[in-house]
């Protein structure tokens, strides 16, 4: 429904790559969770996310970087 109102969707606690296929299957638009990333310190979170090229709010339309 989120779609047809043109609202991007966004699920949570994605931890699987069949949890990914399936959201690609019904069209959602991001993911978040631990198949992205376990939760990590800011300083951290800066090297992992902040030195490389951004790739983290990637579209879920896109394949996952090989870093991941």
């Amino acid at each position: 429904m989120a779609n047809k109102l043109s609202i991007k969707v966004i699920a949570e606690g994605v931890e699987t790559q069949a949890q990914r296929d399936y959201l690609h299957f019904i069209e959602c638009d991001y993911i978040q969770g631990y198949l992205i990333s376990h939760p990590i310190d800011a300083q951290a979170f800066e090297k992992k996310f902040f030195t490389l090229p951004l790739e983290i709010t990637m579209p879920l339309h896109q394949s996952l970087p090989k870093h991941f």
